[in-house]
């Protein structure tokens, strides 16, 4: 069901905004490296190019990458996995045993302090909010006319190959190919909840920052031993 309202979301995205042309963005290369942990971190290395002659901002958290399969947010790029040709519908291929762990830590400790955490979470309320609305508008990427902007950002893959996502089963074996490829949508109108009214009418009233999507090119991900 979450899936469904994901891809009705993701069609609104693109019947409502049309793609950019404007802007073009392109995967250079990924590299990884293996840790002593039995994990893998692919390094995403990407460019943006403003194709016009005048100043283009972007509200991009270009530290940030998240599977297309739960990312709702316009601020932060998506990616999608292909095995072969076939799109990988899973949101569980890039993650971490470690960042697992503390997660599952603090779950047990949130639990155990519900109370305590609803209090601090409503006096802090306001600090959350403010934060979240300052790392918004600090992420605004500006690029001058053709300026080409490259970034970096990681994944990590904690070498399981056997994913499940609902009824469907993917095992990531060797034998197959792998590519990736960037989503990237902008939107102003839809960050007004994560805004606070300052930030919201700052965003609204620049003239120079872009909206609409564009895919990037699919480039090969390595998940051989």
């Amino acid at each position: 069901m979450r899936v469904f309202f994901l891809l009705i979301f993701m069609t609104i995205c693109t019947v409502s905004l049309a793609q950019n042309t404007e802007v073009a963005v392109q995967i250079d290369s990924i590299t990884y490296l293996d840790t002593a942990i039995e994990e893998r971190v692919f390094t995403i290395h990407y460019h943006i190019t403003n194709k016009t002659k005048s100043l283009i901002s972007l509200v991009l958290n270009t530290k940030e990458l998240k599977s297309n399969m739960y990312n709702s947010s316009s601020w932060i790029p998506s990616y999608r996995l292909y095995q072969n040709k076939i799109m990988v519908e899973s949101n569980s291929i890039f993650d971490s045993k470690k960042n697992d762990a503390v997660l599952k830590k603090m779950m047990q400790d949130l639990e155990s302090n519900r109370d305590k955490l609803n209090k601090y979470l409503l006096a802090k309320q306001k600090v959350i909010s403010t934060t979240i609305s300052k790392n918004i508008i600090n992420s605004i990427v500006k690029l001058k006319g053709n300026e080409t902007k490259s970034f970096v950002v990681s994944l990590i893959w904690d070498k399981n190959r056997y994913h499940k996502h609902f009824d469907n089963e993917y095992y990531l074996d060797q034998k197959s190919t792998y590519y990736l490829d960037l989503f990237l949508y902008f939107n102003k109108h839809e960050l007004k909840d994560s805004l606070l009214p300052e930030d919201l009418n700052t965003i609204l009233e620049d003239a120079t920052i872009a909206t609409g999507w564009l895919y990037s090119n699919k480039i090969e991900i390595n998940f051989k031993d």
